[in-house]
């Protein structure tokens, strides 16, 4: 039972990096501050300029925001906002409501780098009634593509591995889907 442990706990981790990896490099919307341009190997140069909104990768976005350059819309976790999204999450019993883009991404960051008991409490329960919703949707026979949509990338590997492992069990334990 500890071998089977640690081999799903090794394919949830190296899912969720690969998910991670796509995030970082995928372009999002920011408002530059200044003029400026960011060196990557990588990339190259990234260059973005005042006063007009650009996508750039997510990676670069972020180190641009903590060294003051620009600004990433929707990307304050703060205990308003929070509280907003916890709301919508309670209000919204069955349907997901929109997360602001990389939200696992933000909340990782502010569960490692904040102290505010408040701020950590509400990011798990908006993460505990959204991974309930996802459940709900497992039973279902068939799931809207725009439920599907509605989940964050993070999500979309926990409930397509979920439904892989209930799929394979039922195969194996009633012999379903075997025939």
């Amino acid at each position: 039972m500890e071998s089977e442990r640690a081999l799903v706990s090794l394919l949830v981790k190296k899912g969720i990096s690969r998910v991670r990896a796509e995030l970082l490099i995928k372009p999002i919307k920011v408002a530059p501050k200044s003029e400026t341009e960011l060196s990557s190997t990588l990339f190259g140069e990234i260059q973005v300029k005042k006063s007009s909104s650009t996508e750039i990768p997510y990676f670069a976005a972020t180190i641009m925001e903590r060294n003051g350059l620009l600004e990433i819309p929707n990307s304050d976790l703060s205990e308003k906002n929070l509280k907003m999204l916890s709301w919508n999450e309670k209000y919204k019993e069955t349907k997901l409501s929109s997360l602001p883009e990389n939200f696992y991404l933000l909340a990782q960051e502010a569960l490692l780098n904040t102290k505010d008991k408040k701020i950590d409490s509400l990011i798990i329960e908006i993460v505990s009634l959204r991974i309930k919703k996802l459940l709900r949707y497992l039973v279902l026979p068939s799931i809207p593509s725009e439920v599907i949509s509605s989940f964050s990338p993070e999500e979309k590997y926990l409930f397509y591995l979920l439904r892989e492992v209930i799929s394979s069990w039922q195969r194996e334990v009633l012999g379903i889907g075997a025939r």
